[in-house]
């Protein structure tokens, strides 16, 4: 499958500024509302694969969740159409360790 980057962005934030984004984010994410990645709005159904990562390579820490969940083709304005299909049932995919 070829993939396609919308969007990457970096910066510098204090620990307290990610934790304020982080909880915007769940508060969206619970309601069923779209959270804004740049200048996208993204919605997220509510069956997702989550993965998490923690690797330390070179003096450097790296923490990294990945969700992911099949799209179908843009909803319009920014924002994307999200489906379940193909999504384990929640707890379908659990203890895999890279």
């Amino acid at each position: 499958m070829k993939r396609k980057r919308v969007m990457r962005r970096k910066r510098v934030m204090s620990r307290e500024m990610l934790a304020r984004r982080l909880e915007g984010w769940a508060a969206r994410i619970r309601a069923g509302r779209p959270v804004r990645v740049g200048s996208r709005a993204v919605r997220l159904p509510d069956r997702l694969i989550v993965e998490t990562e923690f690797e330390i390579e070179t003096g450097v820490a790296e923490l990294e969740i990945e969700i992911r969940w099949p799209v179908g083709p843009p909803a319009g304005r920014g924002t994307l159409s999200c489906g379940t299909a193909g999504v384990p049932p929640a707890g379908g995919v659990h203890g895999r360790r890279a």
